[in-house]
């Protein structure tokens, strides 16, 4: 998911995923959809870089 959404990962970020347990695994999972980078998806509750940011919502266009 992270190659997808932002690229080649590094040898010790493939290493830390593989390391992981399953709690840990299902927040990066969630993280991954929203955060801006890769380190706000795998770092620390609370030691995050920066917190994951929402999309702005699309405004439709009126129709006149």
């Amino acid at each position: 998911m992270l190659t997808a959404r932002f690229g080649a990962v590094p040898a010790e970020v493939s290493a830390r995923i593989l390391a992981a347990d399953e709690a840990t695994l299902v927040t990066w999972t969630a993280r991954v959809l929203t955060a801006p980078t890769p380190d706000d998806v795998l770092g620390d509750d609370g030691q995050r870089a920066s917190p994951a940011r929402r999309p702005p919502a699309r405004r439709r266009a009126r129709r006149t």
